[in-house]
């Protein structure tokens, strides 16, 4: 079972990644995204696929998976994102787009009964990826 965790992990990530929004598909209709950066938890798949959508918009993503790791309903992976930024998020000038980045993140998933993603955080070096923008001001 955790093996199988570990590769549906590994598919939504994959699929997320390359904009195949299919990917709502392997998440519970009441699941929940908690993401420290935002003000609240996201709820739901319409809402969720709002924010994915939103990451796609404001960066180009190359992201490489460094591990995974399941165990029970749990599973948790951790990956370095990389790209470029497309358009400016919040707070930082237009100057950034065309920035390139390179940070780590960890994200965990519990699954419910189903076997789909009842509940997703994401835990990202924000620290690092605004001291790459802000460094990107400076050249």
């Amino acid at each position: 079972m955790n093996r199988q965790r570990e590769e549906l992990v590994r598919q939504l990530l994959e699929r997320f990644w390359a904009s195949d929004w299919t990917v709502m598909d392997l998440f519970a209709d009441d699941v929940i995204l908690v993401d420290p950066m935002l003000p609240q938890p996201v709820e739901g798949k319409a809402e969720i696929l709002k924010t994915f959508k939103y990451c796609h918009e404001w960066g180009e993503l190359s992201p490489r998976i460094t591990n995974i790791f399941a165990s029970g309903p749990f599973a948790a992976a951790e990956f370095i994102v990389a790209g470029r930024v497309r358009q400016p998020l919040d707070g930082y000038p237009p100057s950034v787009v065309g920035a390139q980045f390179e940070f780590a993140e960890a994200d965990t998933f519990e699954f419910n009964a189903d076997g789909l993603v009842k509940r997703m955080s994401i835990y990202a070096d924000v620290a690092g990826f605004d001291r790459q923008m802000r460094d990107s001001l400076l050249k």
